[in-house]
């Protein structure tokens, strides 16, 4: 695990597969962080607390749609790409 300090106002970028995610603290205070993401549409961020039952089937249709699993594989669990938990 990666674990960064970061002021309010300031970002982390996220690059995978070709996909960007900006993450900027939007606010910090005592015990809490408020976070903004900007992500591609095709990007699906979930809270952990609400994540669908089916994020896994979701996670692996969006890698399918971008051609990068190829025919009769099954995505498994390090190609959830665009799922963000």
């Amino acid at each position: 695990m990666l674990v960064l300090g970061r002021r309010t106002g300031e970002k982390v970028k996220l690059v995978w597969r070709g996909e960007t995610i900006e993450v900027v603290v939007v606010r910090s205070q005592t015990g809490k962080v408020r976070l903004g993401f900007d992500a591609p549409k095709d990007v699906a961020i979930y809270r952990p607390e609400v994540v669908p039952d089916d994020v896994e089937a979701i996670a692996g249709e969006q890698v399918a749609a971008k051609g990068e699993v190829d025919a009769g594989t099954e995505a498994g669990p390090n190609d959830s790409v665009g799922v963000v938990c």
